[in-house]
């Protein structure tokens, strides 16, 4: 990414940078080269319920549970009141747990065409 990208075509841009994350983060279980190369640096993990210390950790462990299915996986990329945003929507399914079934979303702020904040939700 590019925290300095601008210019007529940077929609663009981030509407492939929102698919390629998601790509890469739930269909190859790779959240290490998503973060990586989409997040690389400043990056502020809105949700209160997720330690600064975790952010990472938490979600490599997630991705490598057996049997965890995602579908209806849907990307937006566009600019609103606050500067301009990306998001992923997405059903999860995870064996073994009380509530299996979750529709998930993520919204992601860009600063040039990097991730830099980050707010989810999550419904069963």
């Amino acid at each position: 990414c590019d925290y300095n990208e601008r210019g007529p075509l940077i929609h663009l841009r981030r509407e492939a940078a929102v698919k390629d994350f998601t790509r890469l983060y739930l269909i190859e279980r790779n959240p290490k080269e998503a973060f990586d190369k989409w997040i690389p640096g400043r990056y502020t993990q809105q949700n209160p319920n997720v330690p600064p210390e975790n952010q990472g950790r938490d979600i490599t462990e997630l991705q490598s549970t057996p049997g965890m299915t995602y579908w209806n996986i849907s990307t937006f990329a566009g600019n609103g009141d606050q500067g301009a945003f990306g998001l992923f929507h997405f059903r999860r399914l995870v064996p073994g747990t009380e509530v299996t079934d979750f529709a998930i979303m993520d919204l992601l702020r860009f600063t040039g065409t990097c991730f830099t904040d980050h707010w989810d939700a999550k419904n069963q």
